[in-house]
């Protein structure tokens, strides 16, 4: 019996929004054991948001502002 696939988006597996799919074969034994969704834009856009949402928080400063940061802390600059 082959296994659906589900999307995972924002920590948990959801359905696709396309009612297509494609088999997904193993070579050696050519059966099929999964299912897998042919996503489509929403679905694209729904992992993109999520993704964008989880990883909001500032970039870390350039290396020599870190390592400025790091010699101050610790005495080594005024």
């Amino acid at each position: 019996m082959a296994t659906h696939i589900r999307n995972f988006i924002n920590g948990q597996y959801v359905d696709a929004n396309a009612e297509s799919a494609f088999d997904v074969i193993d070579p050696a034994t050519e059966a099929v054991y999964a299912s897998s969704p042919v996503s489509g834009a929403e679905d694209v856009d729904a992992a993109y948001a999520a993704a964008a949402a989880a990883f909001c928080s500032p970039s870390p400063p350039p290396p020599r502002r870190f390592a400025r940061r790091r010699r101050r802390r610790h005495g080594f600059l005024p």
